[in-house]
C-alpha cells in the first residue's frame, strides 16, 4: 500500500476555521485560559492564511512559515493536548506570550498579503529542475560542503588572515545538505517518485546524520530528515506504508533518546574541535552508560549539578527540560517577553550597536562574544549565567522586536523585515539552478528563519541572499559544465 505526497498549497477556510476551533476547545476544557486560548486561536489562523498567501508546500516561503509556526507554537500546543495538560502551564507570562504570538502572526499576514500583491501568478509558480546531471555534481556539492565544515571547526587553528576565507565558508556548509538533496531529487525524477534511496543518498544521509550524534546538535540530526520530506514533497514520493513506520519509529528515537542525548551532550561531551569530542563522546558512554544504574546515577548527578539560582531545574541552560520544551521556542521567548514586559526599548540601543550588515571582515570589527545578541538577551532574561558567552540562545524574531519597541515594534518591525524577506525569497525561487536548488534553499534558511532575531535577520537580507544568487550560478555553471545543452550526462571515461 502507498500513496503520493504532494505540495499542498490551499487550506480550505473550512478546515482551517475547524482546527482551530478544535484547539481552542480543548485548551479551555483542559484548563487554559481563556485570553491565551483566544490568542493562540488568531495565531493558528493568521498564519494558515499566511501559508495560504504564499502558494503552501508548492513555495519555499510556504515551508518556512509552516515550520517557523510548528516549532515555535503548534507543536507544544497539540503535546499538551495529547497529555492533556492546559496549555499556558509553564510559561511565566502566558497571557503577554500568546498576545505576543498573535500580533506578530498579523505581521506575518500581512507581510504575505504585501507580497502576493505584488506577485503575479506566473512568478509565484516554483520552478523544479528535471535535467539529468552527473553524479559528480552531488558528491563535488557535499564534499565542498564537508570541507568547509572541517575549515570552520578547525579555524582557531589557521592563520588569521584566513579568517574572511573561513568567515565565507561557515555560510557554505550547507552545501552537503544541497548535494543530499540533488541526489535524493534526481532518483525521485528518474524513478517518477517511486524510489527515494540510491547507494549515494544512503552514503550522505548517515554522514550527515551522525554528525549531528556525535556533535549533540537537534538540527543536525534533524535536517538530512527534512531533506527526504522536501524532496519527497516537490518530486511527489509514492511512499509505501512500511517507510512511514520507519520513519515515525526514527522521529520517535530522536524525540525520546537522541535529543535528551544532545541536550545532555552539548555541556558534558562537546569540545572545541570534531575530533575531541568524537573521543570525548566515547569517554561520556563508557562512562554513563554502561548499564541502568549508570544512567539512573547520571541524570540524578546532572539534575543536582544543573541548578543555577533560578526557580527552575533544567539540564541545558539550567533548568531540567520538558517533552514540551524540546519542541517549542515559544517557552524560551516567553522567559525573555517577561522580563521586557514593564520595560520601554532598553533593548533598541543595543540592537543598533550590533547591526554589523557588512562582513565583519571588511568593517575590521571581529565577533565579540561579550555582545552577541542571543547572550546578550539571554542574560537579561536569566536563561543562562553571565559566565556562559557562547550559547547565543535563539528566541525569535517575535520576541526580539518585543524588546526592541514593545507592541508597535512588534508589528511593524517583523512586517518590514519579512515582507522584503519573503519578496526576494519569491524572486529567488523562481530561478532554475537544479534539482536540489529548491530542496537546499528550505533547509538552508528554514532554521534561520524559525530562529534567527530581527539584527540576524536584516544581514541575512544583505548578506545571505545575495550569496545565494552568486551560489546558484556557480552551481548552475558546475552542472552545464558537466552535461550537455540537451541534459544528457556526457560520457565519461
Amino acid at each position: 500500500m502507498a500513496f503520493r505526497l504532494k505540495p499542498i498549497q490551499h487550506i480550505p477556510f473550512l478546515y482551517l476555521g475547524g482546527f482551530s476551533l478544535l484547539v481552542f476547545c480543548l485548551q479551555l476544557i483542559q484548563g487554559t485560559s481563556l485570553s491565551f486560548a483566544i490568542h493562540i486561536f488568531l495565531f493558528n489562523i493568521f498564519v494558515i492564511l499566511s501559508f495560504n498567501l504564499v502558494e503552501g508546500l508548492s513555495s519555499i516561503a510556504g515551508w518556512l512559515i509552516l515550520l517557523f509556526s510548528l516549532r515555535h507554537v503548534i507543536i507544544s500546543q497539540l503535546t499538551k493536548i495529547f497529555i492533556w495538560q492546559a496549555a499556558d502551564i509553564g510559561l511565566l507570562s502566558p497571557d503577554i506570550s500568546s498576545l505576543v504570538y498573535s500580533v506578530g502572526a498579523l505581521a506575518v499576514l500581512a507581510a504575505a498579503f504585501l507580497v502576493a500583491v505584488f506577485n503575479n501568478k506566473s512568478q509565484q509558480v516554483m520552478k523544479l529542475s528535471n535535467r539529468d546531471y552527473s553524479p559528480k555534481i552531488s558528491w563535488g556539492l557535499f564534499i565542498c560542503g564537508g570541507v568547509c565544515i572541517v575549515a570552520v571547526n578547525y579555524q582557531n587553528n589557521l592563520p588569521f588572515i584566513l579568517r574572511p576565507l573561513i568567515n565565507l565558508m561557515s555560510y557554505l556548509q550547507p552545501l552537503t545538505l544541497c548535494g543530499l538533496g540533488y541526489e535524493v531529487s534526481q532518483t525521485l525524477m528518474k524513478t517518477e517518485g517511486k524510489t527515494l534511496f540510491n547507494r549515494s543518498a544512503i552514503i550522505m544521509f548517515l554522514i550527515c546524520f551522525a554528525r549531528g550524534v556525535l556533535v549533540a546538535a537537534k538540527q543536525y540530526m534533524f535536517e538530512p530528515l527534512l531533506v527526504l520530506l522536501v524532496s519527497g514533497v516537490f518530486y511527489r514520493y509514492q511512499l509505501k506504508v512500511k517507510q512511514l513506520a520507519v520513519t515515525i519509529c526514527t522521529l520517535v528515537l530522536m524525540i525520546f533518546i537522541l535529543t535528551p542525548l544532545s541536550d545532555h551532550g552539548r555541556t558534558a561531551y562537546r569540545q572545541s574541535s570534531l575530533l575531541n569530542t568524537v573521543s570525548s563522546l566515547g569517554e561520556y558512554i563508557g562512562a554513563h552508560f554502561g548499564s541502568v544504574s549508570q544512567f539512573q546515577d547520571y541524570q540524578k548527578t546532572t539534575e543536582e549539578e544543573a541548578y543555577l539560582g533560578r526557580e527552575k531545574e533544567r539540564y541545558y541552560f539550567g533548568r531540567k527540560m520538558t517533552l514540551i520544551d524540546r519542541f517549542s521556542i515559544m517557552h524560551d521567548a516567553d522567559e525573555l517577553i517577561s522580563v521586557y514586559q514593564y520595560r520601554e526599548g532598553e533593548g533598541g540601543p543595543f540592537f543598533w550597536k550590533n547591526l554589523y550588515l557588512l562582513p565583519r571582515s571588511l568593517t575590521g570589527k571581529w565577533i565579540d562574544l561579550e555582545e552577541n545578541t542571543g547572550d546578550y538577551l539571554a542574560h537579561i532574561a536569566g536563561v543562562i549565567p553571565e559566565g556562559n558567552i557562547g550559547t547565543a540562545v535563539s528566541f525569535g524574531i517575535f520576541a526580539e522586536a518585543f524588546a526592541i519597541g514593545k507592541w508597535w515594534g512588534l508589528f511593524f518591525i517583523p512586517f518590514g523585515v519579512l515582507f522584503f524577506y519573503l519578496f526576494f525569497l519569491k524572486k529567488l525561487e523562481c530561478k532554475d539552478y537544479g534539482l536540489g536548488w529548491p530542496v537546499f534553499l528550505v533547509l538552508y534558511l528554514e532554521h534561520l528563519f524559525s530562529e534567527a532575531g530581527v539584527v540576524n535577520l536584516l544581514m541575512i537580507m544583505v548578506r545571505i541572499f545575495p550569496l545565494l544568487l552568486i551560489l546558484g550560478k556557480i552551481i548552475h555553471l558546475f552542472e552545464s559544465s558537466i552535461s550537455n545543452k540537451n541534459g544528457q550526462v556526457k560520457n565519461e571515461i
